[in-house]
């Protein structure tokens, strides 16, 4: 997928996020203009346009997901998402056994995102993900999303675009491209 149509699909998925309080979110991509719509109800009763929206909402590939962590432990390894949770700490290995959940935080190579904020009790493993910020592409995001340079981040709820990958033995996010701070 070329890296102009992600960038689209991500921005139009931030509206939908930015107005929802749903676990999954989605969008349509074929939208149409107030003066495409007028051209196409032309003619058509109530009814005649229900059944154009109920077509077009049947229609999985109009719609892009935004996963949270226990969704994407799930999933295969190469898949390009949308991942949203909230930033609840680091973790000095490639491993949740090593994960810090309360500052000082002083690894910038990843971060941890769970379904819930921490509340001082220890998040269940299928509720977080590791999101590696490792590679040569994420040097950029490193800086931007490390919590030992921006602890404001802490406990703040993130929408990043990656790939699903390996980290160490576990299910993680790499390659991330892009984000947003929901919250």
């Amino acid at each position: 997928m070329p890296m102009y149509l992600k960038q689209l699909l991500t921005a139009l998925l931030l509206m939908v996020v930015l107005t929802s309080c749903e676990k999954k979110y989605y969008y349509y991509t074929n939208e149409k203009t107030p003066e495409q719509e007028a051209t196409n109800n032309k003619g058509n009763t109530p009814s005649d346009e229900e059944d154009n929206n109920d077509e077009r909402d049947d229609d999985g590939d109009d719609e892009v997901w935004a996963y949270v962590p226990s969704e994407v432990l799930q999933m295969t390894t190469g898949q390009d998402i949308l991942l949203i949770g909230y930033v609840v700490g680091t973790s000095t290995s490639t491993s949740l056994k090593s994960a810090v959940y309360v500052p000082p935080f002083l690894n910038t190579t990843n971060l941890i995102l769970a379904d819930t904020l921490y509340q001082g009790v220890a998040l269940p493993e299928d509720q977080q993900i590791l999101v590696a910020l490792t590679s040569p592409t994420d040097k950029a995001m490193r800086q931007q999303l490390n919590l030992q340079d921006h602890p404001e981040l802490y406990n703040k709820q993130l929408l990043i675009s990656g790939v699903v990958s390996t980290y160490g033995k576990r299910i993680a996010v790499k390659g991330v491209y892009e984000y947003q701070v929901m919250e």
